[in-house]
């Protein structure tokens, strides 16, 4: 679990190097965007919007006087501590991102999974009221699939993993020259 832990470090690590002064920007569920929010929070960007349906990214971000924070409402879904559903779906309706960081339980040849419909729902409205989508997924979501489907490889403008080339190829995962970003 610690291998797992390093690479979602490095993961949003280097999703925090995407984000400048200014943005408005998406921050999904999972422990990956969560490890972001950490970033953001000790090394914040001046005039950020963060928009989240994640309880643990809003507290973690909503003391940063420099970053303004809105939580969607929603349905609560426990086991993530987050809220999905159509209130959460027509919220994020209003918005549009110039980021968005999407998590995933699962990665394969065909694209990204997620366990929840409402939760693919929303991602996937997410993505479309965004200027770049990035999905943050580490090495060990290779090869799964949840219940969900969440989008084809062609719907994320970039993906930051620490799997190397060779893992995805494995999968069968082929993404375009410059989509994909090594932590």
């Amino acid at each position: 679990m610690a291998d797992a832990d390093d690479a979602k470090r490095r993961i949003a690590a280097a999703a925090r190097r995407l984000i400048t002064s200014g943005m408005t920007i998406w921050c999904d569920g999972g422990t990956t965007v969560y490890r972001l929010a950490e970033q953001l929070a000790d090394d914040p960007v001046s005039g950020l919007v963060v928009v989240t349906n994640s309880l643990p990214v809003a507290e973690m971000l909503a003391d940063r006087e420099d970053c303004e924070v809105h939580l969607l409402g929603g349905r609560f879904f426990r086991r993530s501590s987050l809220l999905i559903g159509g209130h959460a779906a027509e919220n994020v309706a209003a918005w549009h991102f110039d980021l968005a960081f999407l998590g995933a339980e699962g990665l394969d040849a065909k694209g990204a999974w997620n366990s929840q419909a409402d939760m693919t729902a929303l991602q996937r409205l997410v993505a479309e009221r965004s200027g770049n989508t990035v999905l943050l997924a580490d090495a060990s979501k290779l090869g799964c699939r949840a219940p969900e489907f969440l989008a084809g490889w062609s719907t994320f403008d970039r993906v930051l993993t620490d799997a190397k080339p060779g893992q995805l190829k494995t999968h069968g995962i082929t993404l375009a020259p410059g989509r994909l970003i090594a932590a």
